[in-house]
């Protein structure tokens, strides 16, 4: 582990433990730790697509046939606990 990654991972810690010696409750804690984490996820696919779609323009790819805007987004649907549970099956 390097320096400065032990140090964040210290001051976690510590914020862990801060939190769990307040009124937070653990459900409170891990809503905080998996906001962030999603928050951060959307930022950086957000660059990822501004990013891609510049090098799509200086590739001359054809946006029109290639708008990935346009695509299902599979990693923003909403949590189910049944996933499989609106497809329709046919019988044979």
């Amino acid at each position: 582990m390097t320096e400065e990654s032990s140090y964040a991972l210290r001051q976690l810690e510590d914020a862990v433990e801060d939190a769990l010696q307040s009124d937070c409750t653990p459900e409170e804690i891990y809503g905080v730790i998996r906001s962030v984490s999603m928050r951060k996820m959307l930022y950086h696919k957000a660059c990822a697509r501004g990013a891609n779609e510049l090098l799509d323009l200086m590739n001359g790819v054809d946006n029109d046939i290639h708008n990935s805007k346009n695509w299902p987004d599979y990693t923003e649907l909403p949590e189910s606990k049944d996933p499989w549970g609106n497809i329709k099956t046919t019988k044979r």
